[in-house]
């Protein structure tokens, strides 16, 4: 139940807004990498349901200031839990731990893929696993196959199976396969 007095839409759209953020998060997590605020609010914009629907309205979408103070929460969270050291962490440090990362990522992006294999929200690498990928819409596994360079030009619209192909063939070159 909303406590918020801006009612249930508002509440319902938070609770959207959270559950891509905490995706995003966990799956940085999952890489080792933190996620690049400025590049999740473009991913955002660009997010797209399982069946190619947009997740979010042009009024919906996150600063990269929002989703960077989110993103520190969930990170102080994660350390409190997991160390029990609260109020430990200077901004500074944080700053600087950030522009590392953000280079870091930067660059193992540049180099190679990394487990799990990932574009927007979707993890391919489990998908693949759990024989879902046949679940996305010919649309949304263009879009992927684009993402990956994979060339498309000269496939069929309309048919799932030969972009299904081109992403299993990606997800086979993965550690975990």
């Amino acid at each position: 139940m909303c406590k918020h007095y801006h009612g249930a839409r508002h509440c319902d759209l938070r609770r959207r807004q959270k559950a891509y953020l905490d995706e995003k998060f966990k799956i940085g997590e999952q890489k080792g990498l933190k996620a690049d605020p400025a590049q999740v609010a473009q991913d955002m914009r660009h997010a797209k349901h399982e069946d190619g629907s947009r997740r979010f309205t042009v009024d919906e979408f996150l600063a990269p200031q929002q989703i960077k103070s989110y993103f520190l929460r969930m990170a102080a969270k994660f350390r409190q839990g997991s160390h029990d050291v609260a109020d430990e962490w200077d901004g500074q440090a944080v700053a600087e731990q950030e522009a590392y990362s953000s280079a870091r990522a930067h660059i193992l992006e540049e180099c190679r893929l990394t487990h799990p294999i990932t574009y927007d929200t979707y993890n391919l690498c489990e998908l693949y696993t759990r024989n879902k990928l046949t679940k996305l819409s010919v649309p949304i596994l263009r879009i992927i196959c684009s993402h990956f360079e994979m060339e498309i030009d000269n496939l069929p619209l309309r048919l799932k199976k030969p972009y299904v192909q081109l992403i299993e063939e990606l997800v086979r070159s993965c550690s975990c396969a």
